[in-house]
């Protein structure tokens, strides 16, 4: 077993055509593959695609939600003793010898004598076909740029997105394993602000662009795509901006930002798109659940959440 790199995909009811097509671009990379499965109804078919590229399968009963199951993917890779873990969603095409590039470019920055939370991949959006931007703190505002590659292709940001992202064993023993408590949504953010807070950087590599599907679809809206996902993604997405502000690592200019994203997402997700009563509701329930510090999956009892320092 090369114990170098652990890659992870998480799934839940993928299609599974397309999820052919996202391991067969991870396979042949001279690394461990391990599918975690959030309780898919089509579990014994990603089994026997797991089989055929001798992957590692993990079901889990129960959807447990993405970062629970990056998680038990991470615990794996660490009690296994793998150097790096690299994470995947199921719907992420990695370009052609993807993790050796972040692999050269991590060890650069390390030679530079940075001190390295996580290093991702810039995307190609599938609905839209746009470049992703970078996300990062400039003093008392977040700026959402669109980066000129004839400059430069690898550009430190606050976070970057869980899939197509690799994170040393090393620096996950310091900063810790994703907030399961947050279910899904702002887990990728939560992590990367965590990680700055105990003195690491987040990098974005250009040098090579990977296919995402951001949601379900896109909408042109005021000149400007946003992405729609199913109405009960609202409601997570209300909820954990709202536990974030609790959280001491996350900084004031990213509070500020959080809190006007509220206000912006319900009027925009509850006026301007398609089953605006049933987003209105949730999104109302995710501003309450939050106030009051709750966690977990909708449908389960959830707990009283702890401030995390």
């Amino acid at each position: 077993m090369n114990h170098n790199v652990c890659a992870i995909i998480i799934t839940y009811n993928p299609e599974i055509e397309k999820f052919k097509n996202v391991i067969k671009s991870i396979s042949g990379n001279n690394q461990t593959i391990v599918i975690v499965d959030n309780a898919s109804m089509s579990q014994n078919s990603i089994s026997n695609i797991a089989n055929t590229y001798n992957a590692v399968f993990i079901s889990l009963p129960e959807n447990e939600g993405i970062a629970y199951a990056q998680n038990v993917g991470i615990t794996y890779a660490l009690e296994n003793e793998f150097h790096y873990v690299f994470l995947m969603d199921q719907d992420t095409i990695i370009p052609h010898e993807g993790i050796a590039s972040l692999l050269k470019t991590h060890s650069e920055l390390e030679q530079a004598g940075e001190k390295i939370g996580s290093i991702g991949y810039a995307y190609k959006n599938t609905h839209t076909q746009q470049l992703s931007p970078i996300w990062r703190c400039h003093k008392t505002r977040i700026k959402e740029e669109i980066i000129n590659l004839n400059i430069k292709k690898i550009f430190e940001v606050d976070f970057t997105i869980a899939s197509g992202s690799l994170i040393a064993s090393t620096a996950l023993r310091k900063i810790g394993l994703m907030d399961a408590d947050l279910f899904i949504d702002s887990v990728d953010l939560e992590w990367g602000l965590r990680a700055q807070a105990l003195g690491y950087k987040n990098f974005q590599s250009f040098e090579k662009i990977m296919e995402h599907s951001l949601g379900s679809r896109n909408k042109k809206l005021f000149h400007k795509y946003i992405t729609i996902h199913p109405p009960i993604r609202n409601y997570y997405i209300i909820r954990n901006s709202i536990i974030l502000l609790s959280m001491n690592h996350v900084n004031k200019t990213w509070k500020k930002y959080l809190i006007k994203r509220i206000f912006l997402f319900f009027f925009v997700f509850g006026f301007c798109v398609d089953e605006h009563y049933k987003r209105i509701y949730l999104m109302t329930r995710g501003i309450w659940d939050g106030l009051r510090g709750r966690q977990g999956r909708i449908d389960r009892d959830m707990k009283q959440r702890k401030p995390i320092n």
